[in-house]
């Protein structure tokens, strides 16, 4: 059997979807010279617009370790996301052939071309907002007795802050359940150009509450948006 066809009918971890426009034909050459998580060559495959950044493995029984995890979003980070819209997959997502592969870019093209717009220039963000008070440690047990260790003005603080950010983003989701010192936990699709007015404002936020801690973490891929928008992208594809 000559190499091509044993490409062809071999399985491929799929990392993601991106726009062709957005990869030069050098940009891929040179992602196509690395190594993937599992030490295989990476590749990108296109179809009408979108292509699909790949790596060829020898069996569908990958390790599933946080440490690989970890490494794997690494990869997407720092070689397929940044400053460019990009589909993350989940961790692991497998494909049996070339030819499925194929033929889910075809089937999904509108819908993969759809989000991938939406992503333009907008990178996701975490927003977590902590109690800081002298008697932290008596309001985290009593929180984990089912307590609550807040007040109504650090609620109604928590709600400002959230909201703010929420405005300033082209998306948001409330991640919350609060535990211990944890009030709040969300994510935000945010525009690049509204980046400045969402620091300005947790700036001012900080400054006016200052027994909570207000923790901005970010860019990441869009993890959180694209399983928002699309579902288990396994169950897509």
């Amino acid at each position: 059997m000559k190499a091509s066809s044993i490409q062809n009918s071999s399985p491929l971890m799929l990392y993601g979807f991106a726009r062709s426009a957005d990869w030069s034909s050098e940009a891929i050459a040179d992602l196509e010279k690395q190594p993937g998580l599992f030490g295989s060559p990476m590749s990108v495959h296109a179809s009408m617009g979108v292509i699909a950044c790949t790596e060829l493995i020898s069996s569908l029984d990958l390790p599933r370790s946080s440490e690989h995890a970890l490494a794997y979003g690494t990869v997407i980070e720092e070689r397929l996301s940044r400053n460019k819209p990009f589909i993350p997959c989940r961790f692991v997502t497998v494909l049996p052939s070339k030819e499925v592969l194929l033929s889910v870019l075809q089937q999904r093209t509108w819908a993969l071309s759809t989000l991938l717009d939406q992503l333009v220039a907008r990178q996701e963000y975490s927003l977590r907002i902590y109690w800081k008070s002298p008697h932290h440690e008596t309001q985290a047990i009593h929180a984990h007795q089912g307590k609550s260790c807040t007040s109504p003005v650090s609620d109604l603080a928590v709600s400002k802050i959230a909201s703010s950010i929420a405005n300033c983003s082209f998306w948001s989701k409330d991640d919350s359940g609060t535990n211990g010192s944890l009030l709040y936990r969300g994510s935000f699709l945010i525009d690049d150009a509204r980046l400045n007015e969402c620091l300005g404002n947790l700036t001012t936020f900080q400054e006016s509450y200052p027994n909570l801690s207000l923790l901005f973490l970010g860019p990441f891929p869009p993890y959180t948006y694209v399983a928002h928008a699309m579902g288990n992208l396994n169950t897509m594809l």
